[in-house]
């Protein structure tokens, strides 16, 4: 389940380059980085990062057993390289999706919102929220699909059409 959570993080994300862009402007351009630097942006992508670490270990560490030292060399080595070189990147997007969704005066309005008390306090606990909200979503999701995937499965199965596990 893990990893096709990390599919679906991974779609998201590459989602953000579909984005139609607007002719760049520098100070919409830096008002999005004072949003991302105000809400820790980078701090947040480190726990996507374990997150998806975690994910991946659980089932590469079921499929190998005995072998996690080895798993967890590999992830970090592969996973956390990669994503860590792709950070800068993942920000510009994130800045540029600001820039698609709001005007210089809301940017503005957005980054006065969180140099308030209220704004700081809520950035501070935002990592946290983020964790408590990703915890509910893995649960809802387990308990979903294991609810109606026997469903899934017989109405796959009826109409003869191959499901997930390459079964029918």
């Amino acid at each position: 389940m893990k990893i096709v959570q990390f599919a679906v993080l991974a779609a998201a994300l590459s989602s953000l380059t579909a984005m139609p862009a607007r002719a760049a402007d520098p100070l919409a351009t830096q008002l999005a980085h004072q949003i991302l630097d105000a809400t820790h942006a980078s701090a947040m992508a480190d726990q996507m990062l374990s997150q998806m670490l975690e994910g991946m270990a659980g089932g590469l560490n079921q499929a190998n057993p005995g072998r996690q030292a080895e798993v967890q060399a590999v992830l970090n080595d592969v996973v956390a390289t990669e994503f860590r070189r792709a950070i800068p990147d993942l920000i510009e997007q994130n800045a540029q999706a600001y820039v698609d969704t709001f005007s210089v005066d809301q940017l503005k309005q957005i980054v006065a919102f969180y140099h308030t008390d209220l704004g700081r306090m809520m950035a501070d606990k935002q990592p946290a929220l983020a964790r408590a909200q990703g915890d509910i979503d893995n649960s809802f999701g387990r308990e979903f699909f294991e609810r109606v995937g026997p469903r899934l499965d017989q109405a796959l199965a009826a109409r003869r059409l191959i499901g997930p596990h390459g079964g029918n």
